[in-house]
């Protein structure tokens, strides 16, 4: 049937679901332009926004301007299995709280980047962890990832449980980071 193309969602709030607050699974056909603005997603029990994209493909996957807080997982997730994954975009977002199930082992940070993407933006976040036991383990969590062409700048990853940033495992390739970062890297 093809890949699902052009999806925009703006002002929608995803409130005390059982699974994941926004899922966008592209394991059948792929996912070509997803574009997230404004959105609100909290107390999920899963992740707050989740991309998975199975062995398809996904080009175009947008994140703007959004609050995602208190899920049991990470806030953000970006997920495949084999997989390509093109232009992900997140900026002026507020990921807080999160990773609350300390059973989820590295899936409790802010924004987790769980495979490797080209041309990944994040620029002007923040992710911190506001309670008096913090349950985010990171503001941002990379796994053994490639990271082709891109940047992270202008954040703030402080105020986390274990550090602001967990990126020892990735492979940066024509990449830009670290410019005004607030973050103490683990490497």
């Amino acid at each position: 049937s093809g890949p699902g193309k052009n999806i925009h969602i703006v002002g929608l709030e995803a409130l005390g679901n059982t699974g994941h607050g926004f899922l966008f699974d592209a394991t059948d056909d792929g996912i070509d332009g997803v574009y997230l603005e404004g959105v609100l997603s909290i107390g999920n029990g899963l992740n707050g926004v989740v991309l998975s994209n199975g062995s398809d493909t996904c080009t175009g996957f947008k994140v703007l301007n959004s609050h995602i807080e208190n899920n049991q997982r990470s806030g953000l997730r970006v997920v495949t299995t084999g997989g390509g994954i093109t232009d992900v975009v997140i900026s002026g977002c507020q990921f807080v709280a999160n990773g609350r199930d300390s059973g989820a082992g590295t899936d409790r940070a802010g924004i987790s980047i769980a495979n490797s993407v080209t041309q990944l933006r994040i620029v002007n976040n923040r992710c911190w962890d506001s309670q008096s036991s913090k349950t985010q383990t990171y503001g941002l969590h990379c796994g053994t990832v490639t990271l082709t062409g891109g940047e992270i700048n202008d954040n703030d990853f402080a105020q986390n449980l274990t550090g602001g940033a967990l990126v020892s495992n990735v492979t940066w390739s024509s990449f830009r980071g670290g410019r005004n970062n607030a973050w103490t890297i683990s490497t």
